[in-house]
């Protein structure tokens, strides 16, 4: 089920209004300088991207549990055709407000090691993937929210 944003919570049926499933968007993903939000904002820049040049649609939702991030053009494989699979990669130079800190371009470091499908029932180590997008938050202004908004950072 995809939400809006709009709906409320509710006890027994009864709205507890204000609180929406946009203050909980608020409360737990607004701030996309921290390392998981801001790569599942990498992975869903990339979904746009792909989706405003024909390539896909964006997926209705995402667990966050898949091997994979997006559903990529139509492969051929052994078994037959599929879609391929792209994983998203996302790192930065600064990470957050607490930790003020920013990396030289030396220290960041993408893993596209082998790791194990828990949906397959073969756990072997393998890359899972036919593409990697690599995404690099260039800027080192920490202050600046609003520059992670701009696709040229």
């Amino acid at each position: 089920m995809r939400f809006t944003g709009k709906e409320a919570l509710k006890l027994d049926g009864k709205l507890l209004s204000p609180h929406s499933m946009l203050e909980f968007w608020q409360y737990n993903l607004s701030e996309i300088y921290v390392s998981m939000t801001r790569g599942s904002f990498a992975t869903y820049i990339v979904a746009c991207a792909m989706t405003d040049n024909g390539i896909n649609e964006i997926a209705e939702e995402r667990k966050g549990t898949e091997p994979y991030d997006i559903d990529g053009p139509i492969i051929m494989t052994s078994e037959g055709p599929r879609k391929s699979r792209i994983e998203v990669k996302s790192t930065a130079s600064v990470n957050d407000e607490k930790t003020e800190r920013v990396l030289p371009d030396s220290k960041l470091v993408f893993s596209i090691g082998e790791k194990i499908d828990w949906h397959s029932n073969d756990k072997t180590p393998r890359r899972h993937n036919e593409l990697y997008v690599f995404a690099h938050y260039t800027s080192e202004k920490i202050e600046d929210k609003e520059d992670i908004l701009d696709m040229k950072n």
